[in-house]
């Protein structure tokens, strides 16, 4: 019996055992799959049936390259992974029908022989054709990866090279990567800056301010930092600049990452800005002081007696220029804040004192509309450390705002007492309150509960934005909490060891 009769025989019994076969490789995939812990859904099932299916009814002709045509059919369908297994079980369920089957021992172990040299023939062009998916998938995902990679190139290009921020990377004191806006800041190339040592870059003072700093960023130590700086251009002209740096890592080792921006203009307005405050503040305080001592010279009555309007019409001038005079002072003292040159003289401050002086120089006004002013501070309230001056200039802003919001018969009470490491006074009044939504607002500068044009109360809100600058500088803060209708409480901790270096 030849090859070819052997295989028609095989067919013949496949095709007559089909429907058992396909039973019986249907129970296989259900054991087999599960006990892997593969679910065979309906589209896997259909998969490997079909494939035995092709198999079944490709035998006859012994063409198997013919079976491997048909299977790259099958390639992108659930279950071709699966394939290769299936067929091992089906020609062991095919080996069995055999060795059940045929009665000639011969024929029989000539079949089983033909069975398993025909199948690892399949077995071979399955195991290439998966090669042939995976190769054909690797590239799929390398031309995605590869366009991924693009498009990050074209983002880094607008977001880092396009940007109107310098952007560099420091590692051992050196320039590992510069962007186009870095380099024109120094007026170099990029090709001249990268590998350069940053220190070169920095005045003296500059350099000793902030090396420390870097330092330590460098090796991964300490959070974000922002700093000012002065850059010394190849041109050797000076700019000036602001830097945010954070810790990073390059080719796998620390190194600080920093944005910097070009605030030369800035510092031009700046500069301009105290200028003009200065210029202004004493434009407006020389004449000022004439109009005051003209008016307290005719209330003295050193020109002659005067009536009863007259002195309060003369009053009532001297209270605004008062009022001017103060908000002079005020604008004057918010401008400093914003200075470079701005500084606490700090020393032992009497806390308790300040502000018994303080609310006395408030009695009059109190008087003036029938309230109460309360000071009830303990005996042995801790000093604080602090400037005088300005914390004098706190006090005097939040007692002012007690009596200004709090109507005819009312109270202002101070108290005091230590909280910890902290010093706690609190002004309270049955004043007209402060509504919840406004009252994260009230510290902006210019802010003003009652902003319109036809308000009740004055002012030009910036008493307590000037009251929470100098509690931050102190290392203090200042809170409220109020309700409407029924007053306020502002709340003042200062450190009684001053702000922590």
């Amino acid at each position: 019996m030849d090859v070819a009769e052997l295989r028609s025989g095989l067919a013949d019994l496949m095709a007559s055992s089909k429907n058992e076969l396909q039973a019986r490789f249907v129970k296989w995939l259900e054991r087999h799959m599960e006990s892997h812990e593969v679910v065979v859904d309906d589209a896997i099932g259909r998969t490997l049936e079909e494939i035995v299916s092709t198999l079944i009814d490709s035998t006859r002709d012994g063409r198997y390259e013919n079976i491997l045509l048909r299977l790259k059919d099958f390639v992108d369908k659930p279950g071709f992974e699966q394939a290769e297994a299936g067929l091992r079980a089906f020609r062991t369920i095919l080996v069995n029908e055999v060795n059940r089957s045929i009665e000639d021992v011969t024929t029989k172990r000539r079949t089983v022989q033909l069975i398993y040299k025909d199948f690892d023939l399949m077995l071979d062009g399955i195991s290439r054709l998966h090669e042939r998916m995976y190769a054909l998938r690797l590239e799929k995902r390398i031309e995605e990866r590869t366009a991924e990679l693009l498009e990050t190139r074209r983002l880094y290009e607008g977001l880092v090279e396009g940007s109107p921020i310098g952007v560099c990377i420091l590692q051992d004191d050196k320039i590992r990567f510069a962007n186009d806006e870095l380099a024109r800041m120094g007026g170099y190339v990029k090709e001249e800056i990268t590998g350069m040592d940053y220190r070169l870059l920095l005045t003296p003072e500059s350099l000793e301010n902030h090396r420390e700093s870097i330092e330590r960023r460098q090796v991964g130590l300490d959070g974000p930092l922002t700093w000012r700086a002065k850059v010394v251009r190849k041109d050797e002209s000076l700019l000036e600049i602001e830097v945010y740096s954070v810790p990073t890592t390059f080719g796998g080792r620390p190194a600080t990452q920093c944005m910097v921006r070009d605030i030369s203009r800035e510092m031009k307005i700046e500069q301009l800005r105290q200028s003009f405050f200065s210029n202004v503040s004493h434009e407006l305080r020389t004449p000022l002081t004439t109009v005051s001592g003209y008016v307290k010279f005719l209330l003295g009555g050193k020109m002659g007696e005067l009536d009863q309007s007259q002195v309060q019409a003369l009053e009532a001038a001297n209270d605004e220029a008062d009022k001017l005079d103060r908000l002079i002072d005020t604008i004057i003292e918010l401008s400093s804040f914003d200075s470079e040159s701005y500084r606490l003289r700090l020393g032992d401050v009497d806390i308790a004192r300040l502000i018994d002086e303080t609310a006395r120089s408030k009695e009059s006004q109190a008087k003036h509309k029938d309230l109460r002013l309360e000071v009830n501070l303990p005996e042995n309230l801790p000093h604080v450390v602090g400037d005088e001056r300005r914390l004098e200039l706190l006090m005097s802003n939040i007692i002012d705002n007690a009596v200004k919001f709090t109507p005819e018969g009312g109270t202002v009470k101070i108290t005091g007492c230590e909280e910890g490491s902290d010093v706690v006074i609190e002004v309270s009044d049955t004043g007209i309150g402060i509504p919840k939504e406004e009252q994260s607002r009230v510290f902006d500068r210019f802010y003003q509960v009652d902003s319109s044009p036809t308000r009740t109360y004055g002012g030009a809100g910036l008493g307590l934005s000037i009251c929470k600058e100098i509690a931050d500088l102190h290392g203090g803060r200042i809170e409220v909490e109020s309700d409407v209708g029924k007053g306020s409480t502002f709340r003042v901790c200062l450190p009684r060891e001053g702000k922590p270096e």
